[in-house]
């Protein structure tokens, strides 16, 4: 008898993780739906923290945050930002643009032109704001890696931000020529 009652208890126990985890499930899949985009409310979440790489056109690794496929369309690429500033910064855009170009040179699967940067305030966690960004084309994208290439080869003079606050944040500021003025 008691070893029946134990089977049962066990039994039991099982069946609890089992729906537990469906729950969790569903609870995760609730959530996620709720922190997307609208536009992407019903689409299929296809990549989740996924890392792709490829050798051609340039040798790239590129970590994707979220990618949704819209009715068996093309995909669409969102990145998660936690952030003090509620915007999409050039950053954003190119990051999100080279993740486009090792999808669609690693797999062959067509990615829109646009993409979402997802920034959530620090300790405003339960709050998103989703910012649509168009995405540079795969040129203007081998063009920006043909220019990095040629600054760290020392082959092109390098320029000065437009932004003075990307000079205070610059790691180069102290063996910088540009004038200190207004930067502080």
């Amino acid at each position: 008898m008691e070893g029946l009652v134990l089977a049962v208890a066990v039994a039991a126990v099982v069946l609890l993780a089992v729906l537990g985890r469906g729950l969790l499930h569903a609870a995760k899949v609730a959530a996620d739906r709720n922190a997307r985009p609208d536009s992407l409310r019903h689409a299929k979440l296809v990549y989740v923290e996924r890392t792709f790489r490829i050798r051609h056109p340039i040798r790239l690794v590129a970590r994707i945050d979220r990618a949704y496929r819209l009715n068996h369309g093309p995909l669409v690429l969102v990145e998660l930002k936690s952030r003090w500033t509620d915007r999409p910064f050039d950053s954003d855009i190119i990051q999100l643009s080279a993740q486009r170009l090792a999808i669609e040179a690693g797999t062959g699967d067509k990615v829109e032109t646009y993409a979402f940067v997802s920034v959530v305030h620090p300790f405003r966690g339960s709050v998103v704001r989703h910012h649509k960004v168009r995405l540079l084309e795969a040129a203007q994208l081998l063009e920006l890696h043909r220019r990095r290439e040629a600054l760290l080869a020392e082959l092109v003079p390098a320029a000065y931000s437009r932004s003075t606050a990307a000079c205070r944040a610059c790691a180069f500021r102290a063996r910088c020529d540009r004038p200190r003025r207004g930067v502080h």
